[in-house]
C-alpha cells in the first residue's frame, strides 16, 4: 500500500502526467512572481488611487494570500494524485483573488482586468479549448456581476427593481467595456 506522504517520483510517472505536474509547478512558482511585483509596483505609483485603508489592506492582503495559497500549494502537491483537478481548483481560487482585485480597483476600468486573461491561458493549458472557454465564461460572469452590483447596490442597501432599470441605459460605456472584456476573454480561451 503506497503511503499518503510519498514523493513525487517524476522519473517514474508517464509522460502525460510529467508534463502535466510541469505546467503545475510552473503555475505554482509563476503566480507568487507574477502577483507581487504587480502589486507592489502598483501601489508604488498609484498610491493616490487607493482611497482608503481598507482598500490598502485588502491589496496587502491579496499579496499575503497569494503567498499562503502558493506555499499550501507546495507543500501539498505531493499528496495529490488528481493533478487536473488541483490545477482547477488553483485556477478558481485565482479567478476569485482577480475579482476582488478589480472590484477594488475599478472593476472594467481596472489595470488587473488583465489578469483575467494570465488565468485563461492557464486553464487553456491544463484543459484545452473547453478549459479556456469555461474560464472565459466565468472571468465575464464574475466582471458583470461586480460591475453591476457597484453601480446599483448603495451602500448598505439592497437594489429595487425600479433602481436596477436605469443602471442598463445610463451605463452604456460600463456595457460596451464590458462586451471588450468578453471578446478578448472568449479570444483567448478559444485560440490556445
Amino acid at each position: 500500500q503506497e503511503s499518503p506522504l510519498r514523493e513525487v517520483d517524476i522519473l517514474n510517472m508517464d509522460a502525460g502526467k510529467a508534463v502535466l505536474l510541469n505546467r503545475l509547478n510552473r503555475l505554482i512558482i509563476g503566480r507568487p512572481l507574477l502577483v507581487t511585483p504587480l502589486l507592489s509596483l502598483f501601489l508604488l505609483f498609484n498610491y493616490d488611487v487607493v482611497k482608503n485603508t481598507l482598500d490598502l489592506t485588502l491589496f496587502f492582503f491579496l499579496i499575503g494570500a497569494t503567498w499562503c495559497l502558493t506555499f499550501l500549494y507546495i507543500f501539498s502537491i505531493r499528496w495529490i494524485r488528481n493533478y487536473n483537478g488541483f490545477a482547477a481548483l488553483q485556477l478558481v481560487c485565482d479567478l476569485f483573488l482577480i475579482t476582488l482585485l478589480t472590484g477594488i480597483t475599478g472593476t472594467v476600468e481596472s489595470p488587473f482586468s488583465i489578469l483575467y486573461i494570465v488565468t485563461i491561458v492557464s486553464s487553456a493549458l491544463f484543459f484545452y479549448q473547453k478549459g479556456g472557454v469555461i474560464m472565459a465564461t466565468a472571468a465575464t460572469g464574475l466582471l458583470g456581476i461586480i460591475a453591476f452590483v457597484q453601480t446599483t447596490v448603495p451602500t448598505g442597501g439592497e437594489v429595487s427593481a425600479a433602481q436596477a432599470a436605469p443602471f442598463f441605459s445610463q451605463n452604456k460605456e460600463l456595457f460596451y467595456r464590458l462586451f471588450l472584456h468578453a471578446i478578448a476573454f472568449y479570444s483567448t480561451g478559444t485560440v490556445i
